[in-house]
């Protein structure tokens, strides 16, 4: 799998991702370290154990690594559930909870396969 290859899977830019890491060989790297990365862990048990306020830091420190390293569907969703968790409420709609699990999974499938080939 190429990084353009894996960047398609998850609903990257490789583009922006490029322009804040410079090199492929880097954001190969930081993409392989965004796997073993503790934020998404502390954000899904801060949801199961609905701890909105810890929920809304964790989400937050999502957007960022997200936005950083051009992991756009997964930035947006994150942004979304932020949005929703605000002020350490629950979210109105939980299928803004849904649809990060599923953009996380789909990065995490998509880097772990880049792994395996590099």
């Amino acid at each position: 799998m190429t990084l353009q290859d894996c960047y398609e899977d998850m609903g990257g830019d490789l583009g922006a991702a490029l322009a804040v890491l410079e090199s492929e060989t880097r954001l190969a790297r930081y993409l392989k370290l965004f796997l073993d990365e503790p934020t998404a862990r502390m954000l899904f048990l801060a949801l199961e154990d609905a701890r909105w306020a810890d929920a809304f830091r964790a989400a937050h420190t999502m957007k960022g690594l997200c936005r950083g390293l051009g992991l756009t569907r997964l930035y947006d969703s994150c942004c979304a559930l932020a949005d929703a968790l605000r002020g350490g409420r629950a979210p109105e709609d939980e299928r803004v909870l849904a649809q990060v699990q599923r953009d996380y999974e789909a990065v995490t499938r998509a880097i772990s396969a880049l792994r395996a080939e590099t």
